[in-house]
């Protein structure tokens, strides 16, 4: 695959000189040349941008290993010091994928991680987006959003089947709350454009409802960069 060159939400997010990372679980080992068998290459998406290829500084500064996730929220005692977007992808044995994964391992490591920035002073305002790119394989009754008259936001390629999302915030409509508006994976994108005031990456984006409908936002949301969304 060729080095692509497109803008994503880390560029718009550098260009506005906003501090973040991509923590990938075995990250270290792949790049040592001993990946664990189940490293996905594929699962790392800023890796096959031009912007972040092997020697460039952005790739050293901003593609992290997982482990390096806990070192901010261990020393966030008095402030938070998790930079203001961070993207976690764990390892193949923690991401719940059947085959190879498993739900136990993969349920302990999410409350490992939530459990970390809960304990710290990260709490107060953080975001956190538990997110998964696979359904459960049943069929779903729910008309997708774009078709059949049922109005949402959809490109050339289309809505796809439903999947679980957890937002975990302060400020939200209740300590559980089923939230009913139509999102889709581009909501987390919206979330952080609108958030950092940044341009969107294209008209899905542009055009989808972000996550504020899930929690009351608070007077100054929106201009304190030390504000974090964690993914």
């Amino acid at each position: 695959m060729p080095n692509q060159t497109a803008p994503t939400i880390c560029d718009r997010l550098s260009s506005a000189s906003v501090s973040w990372a991509w923590y990938s679980g075995g990250w270290n080992d792949a790049l040592a040349g001993h990946p664990d068998p189940v490293f996905q290459f594929h699962h790392q998406p800023f890796n096959y941008y031009l912007a972040y290829a092997p020697g460039t500084p952005a790739r050293a500064a901003h593609l992290r290993d997982e482990a390096e996730f806990q070192s901010p929220t261990a020393s966030s005692s008095k402030s938070c010091n998790l930079k203001p977007v961070s993207f976690v992808k764990p390892i193949g044995e923690e991401n719940e994928h059947p085959g190879y994964g498993g739900e136990n391992a993969g349920n302990t490591h999410l409350v490992s991680l939530l459990k970390s920035i809960e304990s710290s002073k990260c709490r107060k305002d953080t975001m956190v987006v538990v997110n998964y790119d696979e359904f459960g394989g049943q069929w779903d009754h729910v008309t997708p959003p774009g078709q059949g008259g049922v109005a949402g936001a959809h490109d050339a390629f289309g809505p796809g089947t439903r999947l679980p999302a957890l937002v975990l915030a302060p400020h939200l409509q209740g300590s559980f709350v089923t939230d009913h508006a139509p999102h889709d994976t581009t909501s987390i994108l919206a979330t952080i454009e609108h958030r950092f005031h940044v341009v969107p990456l294209g008209a899905r984006d542009a055009s989808v409802r972000d996550l504020s409908t899930v929690f009351r936002a608070q007077e100054g949301d929106g201009g304190d960069d030390q504000q974090h969304a964690d993914s």
